[in-house]
This record gives C-alpha cells, sequence and structure tokens, in this order.
C-alpha cells in the first residue's frame, strides 16, 4: 500500500506546539495518514507538510516542533 511507513498515531508525535512540520523527504515520499492531520486539527496545531530540505529552514522558527525524513 505505501513504499515506506507512514507517520501515524503510533509515532510519538510532538504535539506540544503551535506549529508541526513533517519534512516528508527529499521527493515528498512520506506518507502521513488522515487521522494525524485530523488529530492535528482538533489540537489546534497547525500541521505544515512539505519536502525535508524546505522543512529544516524553518528550524529557527519559535514554537515549532518537526518530524524531519532523512533516508530519501
Amino acid at each position: 500500500m505505501f513504499g515506506h511507513t507512514p507517520v501515524s498515531l503510533d509515532e510519538n508525535i510532538p504535539w506540544d506546539c503551535k506549529v508541526l512540520i513533517i519534512g516528508t523527504g527529499q521527493n515528498e515520499s512520506l506518507p502521513v495518514m488522515n487521522d494525524v492531520k485530523e488529530a492535528a486539527e482538533s489540537k489546534k496545531v497547525k500541521l505544515s507538510l512539505m519536502s525535508t530540505p524546505e522543512a529544516v529552514k524553518h528550524l529557527n522558527d519559535e514554537f515549532t516542533n518537526f518530524i524531519l525524513h532523512l533516508t530519501c
């Protein structure tokens, strides 16, 4: 079904933030399950999905946590 194991609620997601950026890899191939997107909305956390190279540009952003896919 997936080429990669998707980010799901089974992960230890760092929800203690205002913004959660998920760097989905160089080619944006890391899937993110809909339940993660729904959880972000219910927790009032802004979820941003982008390539990992784009995500690292935001590493100094205040009140932002990250999940970064680094293997491809």
